[in-house]
């Protein structure tokens, strides 16, 4: 065991010896660092957290079967999902997950794995659960959250044990806004909103199929299918915004399906009117 003195030295050490921290426009490789005192700071990212509601009442009793199908179902299948979207870094931590995405279409890809992850927890995963547990399962289905700015990351641990280490607030925030998400809901911070929902059609409104849930919309912010929220453990000025209602299972004449939602957004489509005009030969 470690001399308590020994600890205290240690930490005034590690204060008082600022490690090296080098700005970087490339994602560095993170999976092949070992333990080292260099911290890389990358100035622009957009972070996906993503967590299972209700878990704490899942037990490991008699009903272990359905728990651990419960976690391969949201988790497994969940980061599987998120990986399609390309991010930089995936990193699984206990019933959560969360994906760092950089680059040109980072805001992009983020919000299109977002968006989803929410269609896939809503139309897919709980619906699947219910009908497998029925009545014995508790409500629940993923929680996502979205935040973007600038982080420094360093492998930190022992021996074989390193692990990344992300200082910053996008990881933080968009973990905090996952925790108080409800299930199918993204909640985002305001720059991901002003600097990419709010201009983009397709990710801040209603889909307009005639089977679309359209809880909530009145009221919302103006012309959006987005609404204010306050996140616990962040800072009280720090605007979120939150969308109830993911893009709908539905497919109507004429109008477009999730994936088509998402695969405008991943190509950088922001008017939907343009989009029909084109679909439709004008």
């Amino acid at each position: 065991m470690i001399d308590p003195a020994k600890l205290k030295e240690m930490v005034k050490k590690a204060l008082e010896v600022p490690p090296d921290v080098v700005d970087t426009n490339s994602f560095p490789s993170l999976l092949e660092q070992e333990r080292n005192n260099r911290w890389e700071r990358i100035l622009n990212v957009f972070v996906v957290a993503a967590d299972l509601k209700n878990s704490t009442r899942l037990g490991t009793g008699k009903y272990i079967n359905g728990t651990v199908g419960i976690y391969m179902a949201a988790t497994d299948i969940g980061v599987t999902l998120l990986d399609d979207f390309c991010p930089s870094f995936i990193d699984i931590q206990g019933d959560g997950f969360f994906g760092v995405f950089h680059g040109d279409k980072a805001g992009q890809q983020a919000l299109a794995a977002a968006m989803m992850l929410a269609h896939f927890s809503k139309y897919q995963l709980e619906p699947s659960i219910r009908q497998k547990l029925g009545m014995e399962c508790p409500q629940t289905g993923l929680k996502i959250g979205v935040a973007t700015g600038r982080v420094a990351v360093a492998s930190i641990g022992v021996r074989d044990y390193a692990r990344p280490v992300w200082a910053g607030k996008p990881v933080n925030w968009a973990s905090k806004c996952s925790e108080s998400a409800s299930a199918h809901q993204v909640i985002a911070t305001g720059r991901a909103f002003d600097h990419l929902i709010n201009t983009n059609d397709y990710l801040k409104q209603p889909c307009y199929h005639t089977n679309h849930p359209k809880e909530g919309f009145f009221g919302n912010i103006d012309g959006t299918m987005w609404r204010h929220v306050s996140v616990p453990g962040l800072p009280s000025d720090v605007k979120c915004v939150a969308r109830d209602v993911p893009w709908c299972g539905g497919h109507a004449e004429g109008n477009e399906s999730a994936a088509d939602f998402c695969q405008s957004v991943l190509d950088g489509e922001t008017d939907r009117h343009v989009s029909w005009l084109r679909r439709n030969g004008f």
